[in-house]
């Protein structure tokens, strides 16, 4: 698995891949979620963004379709540079939804219909974020998290260097998780 960040718009008018980094962080998470839908059980127990045990149904688990401006599931953003553990639950320091100082906007989350490139299986769980203050946004961690049961659970975290967004700008996020036949 891997993630892209695109800076796009501000003053240049760029649209170009700033930062790619492979991605090996599914964590505990799901991890559970994938053994419990191999055994077709009727419940897993994982554990929420606030660190609370929770028995959840399977059906749905991996919703992280987030509308605009949602920062409690889908693709997050946060300022965290410590790197990811298999025991991770939330962001480190998420980046808040707004226009200002110090947040992102964030657009609603994307997932392509998965596409085959001669052996290799790819699907693509996209958003965007914009910063519409007057000051520098310094990224340096994402996760996705997903809305299931009522719990919000993440399922993966990856940690990564500066990534600063102007003011006035944004970027693209784009995670492809990929399996080679």
């Amino acid at each position: 698995m891997k993630f892209k960040i695109a800076h796009f718009g501000g003053k240049k008018g760029r649209n170009e891949i700033e930062f790619e980094k492979s991605c090996d962080s599914f964590n505990y998470n799901f991890m559970r979620y994938l053994a419990n839908s191999f055994a077709n059980s009727a419940l897993v127990n994982v554990i929420d963004t606030g660190n609370v045990s929770r028995a959840i149904s399977y059906a749905g688990i991996c919703n992280i379709l987030a509308p605009a401006g949602n920062t409690v599931y889908g693709i997050r953003v946060g300022t965290s540079g410590t790197a990811a553990a298999p025991g991770d639950y939330t962001l480190g320091g998420l980046i808040s939804t707004g226009i200002g100082d110090g947040l992102l906007a964030y657009g609603g989350v994307t997932v392509l219909v998965p596409e085959i490139e001669g052996n290799i299986i790819k699907m693509h769980l996209k958003r965007t974020f914009i910063n519409g203050g007057t000051v520098a946004i310094t990224m340096r961690e994402l996760d996705v998290v997903s809305s299931t049961g009522g719990y919000n659970v993440q399922m993966l975290r990856d940690a990564f260097a500066d990534q600063v967004i102007p003011p006035m700008d944004g970027v693209s996020v784009d995670i492809i998780i990929q399996v080679t036949v």
